[in-house]
């Protein structure tokens, strides 16, 4: 069999050695420079074949008659559509004890009455999560707390995490995303007593820039309580959470302040993960997010460089808006394509332990692939870019990408 190098490979050189990542398979190996030239000059077909194999099972080589469009396609129709993993972002609540100037859901703050889930709109989440257990092939289920702040009503926030708990014959993952100013213990505890869980808490650089950006409602401070319970939660919940910081440019000096700060106040190495987030304009700009910006990559390098656990977004896909069973739904049960359309742009509702699909708009996001998708050798790690923003993300992802690969590179030989 004649092969070809595939088209969704990325690789960097390295004193005589060559490490290439393969965006689809997210594989990653290390050859000798001069054997994969001669392998490539020699159509990979000279006394090889032990070798193929190897690079035919991580999708390094792909059968040379084969257009490896087909086989991205079948990955994502498989994960779109297989009903295996079901992913459901819940608000809690429209309230919100803090008053973030760049919140992305001022389509939130614009509503008068701000409203807390119901218990008995808990059980109808529930009871449709059941029923769609019952008749697919589900083996996952990724429930995210939200709000507003999901904190404001615990009560309800524990009732609806043990009745998610309760279902049978599926796989728990629970995720809580907070400011972190509201985290009891009796929350921790409740926690605790599932099967897999995380919690997400957003700090954004040190005590003054945190407080200018993520004040109380009341106008007060909230950096030395948030920091407060998150050394809590690393000592009780070690590896269960996640440290968000959403980014400025203005501000980026700000964070390496922060990193230093940081450890000296947590052992890092309790973190589950660190994301750095650029900052974007909001939802009534049509979500149109920031492009990363070289300083932010440099500032992502830094906290590698020094041992934080910084997150690799870029290698998990797709999106909740672009899966048949991955939806937002609201307090009052509206279901939305994704987090970033909430209060806006329903596509249905939860009733009777059904979702009803009303709009249009959501058959297109798991059934339509932009045309870029074709071409672009990135198209299996953004599938085509967020069903919201239209932007190409292709400046990002080379932006980030060589970092990636060179920590892959790093851990590859030791750390060093």
């Amino acid at each position: 069999m004649e092969y070809k190098e595939s088209k969704y490979n990325y690789s960097l050189e390295n004193e005589n050695k060559t490490y290439i990542y393969n965006l689809l398979t997210r594989s990653f190996i290390q050859l000798e420079s001069k054997k994969w030239i001669h392998m490539k000059e020699n159509g990979f077909r000279e006394n090889l074949e032990k070798d193929n194999l190897i690079l035919l099972k991580y999708g390094i080589i792909v059968p040379k008659n084969v257009d490896e469009y087909n086989i991205m396609y079948d990955t994502i129709h498989f994960q779109v559509n297989s009903g295996r993993e079901i992913s459901l972002f819940i608000s809690m609540t429209s309230g919100c004890n803090f008053n973030c100037p760049y919140c992305y859901q001022d389509y939130r703050t614009d509503k008068k009455i701000k409203e807390y889930i119901s218990i008995n709109n808990i059980d109808n989440i529930v009871n449709y999560v059941k029923s769609e257990v019952e008749r697919n092939v589900t083996k996952t289920l990724n429930i995210v707390y939200f709000g507003g702040e999901p904190t404001l009503c615990e009560d309800r926030l524990i009732y609806a995490i043990e009745e998610f708990e309760s279902i049978k014959n599926v796989n728990k993952y629970h995720t809580l995303i907070t400011n972190g100013y509201l985290i009891s213990d009796n929350l921790i505890d409740t926690l605790r007593r599932t099967s897999e869980y995380m919690i997400q808490i957003t700090v954004d650089g040190t005590e003054k820039n945190h407080n200018k950006n993520r004040p109380l409602k009341s106008g007060g401070e909230s950096y030395k309580t948030v920091i407060k319970n998150l050394e809590k939660c690393c000592e009780r919940i070690p590896g269960r959470i996640y440290l968000r910081e959403n980014i400025s440019e203005e501000e980026i000096d700000d964070y390496y302040s922060f990193f230093e700060i940081l450890k000296t106040t947590i052992d890092i190495s309790k973190l589950g993960g660190i994301s750095l987030n650029a900052i974007f304009s909001g939802q009534k700009s049509s979500c149109e997010q920031s492009l990363l910006s070289e300083k932010i990559v440099e500032l992502i390098n830094y906290g590698i460089e020094n041992g934080f656990p910084i997150l690799y977004p870029w290698e998990y896909g797709p999106c909740l808006a672009k899966t048949k069973n991955g939806i937002t739904v609201d307090e009052e049960l509206k279901a939305y394509i994704c987090p970033g359309s909430l209060y806006q742009n329903e596509i249905g509702e939860i009733k009777d332990g059904r979702l009803y699909v009303s709009n249009n708009s959501w058959y297109e996001s798991i059934n339509t692939l932009p045309d870029c998708v074709k071409k672009c050798k990135y198209a299996p790690i953004c599938f085509g870019g967020c069903s919201l923003n239209k932007g190409c993300k292709k400046k990002d992802i080379e932006l980030a990408l060589p970092i990636l690969i060179r920590q892959k590179i790093k851990r590859s030989l030791g750390g060093h």
